[in-house]
């Protein structure tokens, strides 16, 4: 069975502003576009006509909205990942990488030490999911050492295409989490995607950005009769 490492990692440095209810927090990010995904790819080949590859994918984007809340009442958070509009995330693993551990992560946090307690993740759903969902888990750590830190986490596999324009994922608050205007002064979005190769007879072609945000087809070809008509008016 082939798998696939895909991560995306929220961190902070923690205060939150988002929509409140009563008892429920949520919080929505609208990440960028593909051109801050970075890919690296590396290839071995040891001994003679063995090889291993690695294709490792790394997204950043500090540019988002403040978050406040009181985790002394509010005990659900939702939280909301978003493509921008006309645009949707494809993942696309790659056929000839075989991974060791499948992985998604979800995390807002500034601190290394392991949680106190976690509280569970209830619910997730992709919206406008185009493909097979991978089965996924997550939670909510409780890092709480003083400065109100924490991270919210998932975790699957990937084994088959699919896309989607959001994913909305609800966690459990533990109750010993009570911080109220937690610090946001460094948050900070990361994905982080990895496939391997280990021991293969024939070497992995370079699978490129295999993770990425991108223009929904309508969207596509607005934007190229857009650049055909700004060409026209230019001649």
């Amino acid at each position: 069975m082939r798998f696939i490492v895909f991560s995306l990692i929220l961190f902070a440095s923690v205060v939150f502003s988002g929509a409140t209810n009563a008892g429920l927090i949520e919080y929505t990010v609208v990440l960028d576009s593909s051109d801050l995904f970075i890919e690296s790819f590396d290839l071995v080949e040891d001994p003679p006509g063995v090889f291993d590859a690695d294709s490792e994918i790394v997204y950043v984007s500090t540019d988002l909205p403040p978050f406040s809340a009181d985790f002394s009442s509010d005990k659900e958070l939702t939280l909301r990942i978003e493509a921008p509009p006309g645009q949707y995330f494809q993942i696309t693993p790659p056929a000839d990488l075989i991974d060791s551990g499948p992985e998604l992560f979800f995390e807002v946090s500034t601190l290394a030490e392991g949680p106190l307690e976690t509280g569970a993740m209830t619910n997730l759903v992709f919206e406008n999911l185009v493909g097979m969902m991978p089965i996924l888990t997550g939670e909510f750590q409780n890092l709480d050492f003083g400065d109100g830190d924490f991270s919210m986490e998932i975790s699957g596999v990937v084994t088959e295409p699919f896309n989607f324009t959001a994913m909305v994922a609800t966690f459990d608050v533990p109750a010993g989490f009570n911080a109220v205007q937690v610090n946001n002064e460094n948050l900070f979005a990361v994905i982080i995607a990895q496939a391997e190769a280990v021991g293969a007879a024939e070497p992995p072609a370079d699978p490129g950005l295999w993770v990425a945000i991108v223009p929904e087809p309508g969207s596509l070809t607005l934007l190229v009769l857009g650049g055909l008509a700004c060409a026209r008016r230019h001649r």
